[in-house]
């Protein structure tokens, strides 16, 4: 009876027993989806029964190599920066840790980049 409760449990809940190795992961409500946050990152999002991670101009490629596609939330919108991960990676918690740490990082570099960008120069 065990397996059959566990294959009813929401998405969201095997997702983040999934990553539960990723430092300080949380989900936040928004949307009708889920977003995941490590820390201040706001790295990843839930939505139905996929899991999107965010990217980089770098890792994008590898999405797309396996054939993944882009976040949409309405039709028409462009490109962004969250791309599902494959089936195979979500099965594996050692490789979804790796991807959602590098998530993370690229999330963490972008952040950067656009404080840089502002001009932001902290408090003086």
């Amino acid at each position: 009876m065990k397996n059959a409760a566990s294959k009813k449990l929401p998405y969201i809940v095997k997702v983040l027993d999934r990553l539960s190795s990723v430092q300080s992961v949380r989900s936040k409500s928004m949307f009708g989806g889920y977003g995941l946050y490590s820390g201040a990152y706001f790295f990843g999002l839930v939505w139905e029964s996929s899991l999107f991670l965010f990217t980089d101009e770098a890792s994008r490629k590898r999405y797309k190599k396996a054939g993944m596609g882009p976040f949409v939330f309405k039709e028409g919108q462009k490109e962004g920066n969250y791309f599902e991960i494959p089936e195979k990676i979500f099965e594996s918690e050692d490789q979804l840790t790796k991807w959602a740490n590098e998530a993370i990082e690229c999330r963490r570099k972008y952040e950067e980049s656009r404080i840089q960008r502002k001009g932001f120069r902290g408090i003086e």
